[in-house]
């Protein structure tokens, strides 16, 4: 899981369909939210349903090599530079080192990052909690990071895994014969040998046989008692064979049993290029150079990396007046959610934010008694805009000598299944949690963050932890629910002011 994608490896070319004229890609590698490929060409894509930030840079030039986890993704540049983009968590993830350029490869996932530097070593930043970033000294070709640990193989063909090891996921068999790849799972790690088959370790799963294979990934979670796996390979004719398994108490193992809802792994050949980004779902290219998914989430929660998707035009667009400075603005939502990654909103002719997911978003700096004119438009997976609706003219009354900035007293309107008894610790002058009770409602994946009407985040817990924040500053916290499959739902927000206090006192010893 999360492995980067190698230029080097031995996967075999492929196209996209004859309408797009697009260089071939080569491999795709999918992250918790993220999903990357890379073209012959040396181009990547890296697309997004609920992370604008994710997508690929538009001045990223050529790369050698990409990486997707949760909320950011990373390459190496062509020259050797590290370049990373997306949702930083505040685990310093978007400040890849330097020192070691050229870089040859990178791995990422959702608290760390790691990269093979010019003299074959590995250097890793990030959440250092865990051992995840001692990396091991050597000479190593390729990475595969987990959430909580990382795998490599170095030259001469010899796995090494650092950091959790809770279910022995680190512990490389003293007698594992010479590798040719290695997957790194948060409780099981696997092996894709020279002989092509695999071999796993860490929590018992077993591997598919159907070999020779030439392509593996892994997906396992939970503790040694409870949890779930996955572990798929690719043989020599492009078929996938993949072993999915539930873990429970007492470290029984039985096969995972599906929905009606998964889209199965598929039975013909010619495909290359596995992906899981969890212990059931999965991406692989098929052999006509499209990129497939399966599982329970299967394709419709994943982006499609094509590049010529027309946007459709937005509609419906009204303002709501709650007060002189608060107005929220209303929009259709898309018959199709996870075709758009969001909307732009457009104040007076200059797009003021871009929001994710759901079809309303809140200004709370209305000037009372000033004409001002919104405008919105829809922004696909693949980065491209479409038209901006119709305008809206919003006059709130009264008159002011000058901007009324800042949050108001106004109470949003009551809505359904809205996180209750939002809560903020502040901890220091840096740092706070959100907290908050559950929506009781089977519908909702979990919940958007936004800080002063900014995404900054995005959660399936209930609570959220910022340690990004500054002394004496006055915050507004967002916290909304998300129904990733039907936008068009809006099941409200709770909203709290911060106000954060003067800095922590230096203590000198």
């Amino acid at each position: 899981m999360n492995a980067a994608i190698l230029i080097g490896a031995t996967f075999g070319l492929f196209s996209l369909s004859p309408a797009n004229a697009q260089s071939a890609f080569t491999a795709v590698e999918v992250g918790g939210n993220i999903v990357c490929a890379i073209r012959d060409d040396n181009t990547a894509a890296c697309k997004s349903p609920f992370n604008l930030t994710g997508r690929t840079p538009t001045d990223l030039p050529p790369v050698v090599d990409v990486a997707a986890g949760n909320s950011v993704a990373c390459a190496v540049l062509v020259g050797g530079d590290l370049r990373c983009w997306g949702q930083d968590d505040g685990y310093g993830l978007l400040s890849p080192p330097t020192s070691g350029a050229p870089y040859k490869a990178i791995g990422t996932d959702n608290t760390h990052s790691c990269a093979i530097n010019k003299d074959d070593g590995i250097e890793c930043w990030g959440l250092s909690s865990n051992e995840r970033l001692d990396a091991p000294a050597g000479s190593f070709q390729q990475l595969s990071l987990s959430i909580r640990q990382a795998c490599a193989l170095d030259m001469n063909g010899t796995v090494s895994c650092w950091g959790l090891n809770e279910t022995g996921s680190t512990d490389v068999p003293a007698d594992l014969p010479a590798a040719q790849k290695v997957a790194s799972g948060s409780s099981s790690s696997c092996a894709l040998l020279l002989d092509g088959s695999i071999q796993c370790w860490g929590r018992e799963l077993p591997a598919p046989t159907s070999g020779p294979f030439v392509d593996v990934s892994v997906g396992a979670f939970g503790s040694s008692t409870n949890g779930t796996g996955g572990v798929c390979g690719i043989d020599s004719s492009g078929k996938l064979d993949c072993v999915f398994r539930k873990y429970e108490q007492r470290g029984v193992t039985s096969p995972l049993v599906f929905s009606s809802s998964l889209k199965p792994v598929p039975t013909t050949t010619g495909n290359s290029s596995i992906s899981l980004r969890s212990a059931t779902d999965g991406c692989f290219i098929t052999s006509a150079g499209e990129i497939d998914c399966f599982g329970p989430r299967s394709t419709d929660n994943l982006p499609k990396l094509v590049d010529n998707i027309v946007v459709p035009d937005t509609t419906g667009l009204r303002a709501e007046t709650y007060s002189d400075t608060t107005i929220e603005l209303f929009w259709d939502a898309p018959s199709r959610a996870f075709d758009v990654a969001g909307f732009e909103i457009q104040r007076n002719g200059e797009v003021i934010a871009i929001t994710q997911n759901g079809s309303s978003y809140i200004l709370d700096d209305i000037v009372p008694g000033e004409l001002t004119t919104f405008a919105v438009r829809r922004i696909s997976i693949e980065g491209n805009a479409g038209a901006f609706s119709d305008s809206v003219d919003v006059l709130t009354g009264g008159s002011t000598n000058g901007p009324t900035t800042g949050t108001s007293d106004y109470q949003p309107p009551a809505r359904p299944f809205e996180p209750a008894s939002l809560d903020a610790l502040v901890y220091s002058s840096n740092a706070l949690e959100l907290v908050w009770d559950r929506a009781i409602f089977s519908s909702i994946d979990g919940y958007e963050i936004r800080r002063d009407g900014v995404y900054i985040g995005f959660t399936n817990g209930t609570s959220y932890f910022d340690d990004t924040i500054n002394a004496n500053q006055v915050y507004r916290y967002d916290v909304i629910p998300v129904n990733r499959s039907d936008s068009s739902q809006f099941y409200g927000f709770s909203s709290i002011i911060v106000n954060v206090g003067d800095p922590e006192p230096s203590v000198c010893m």
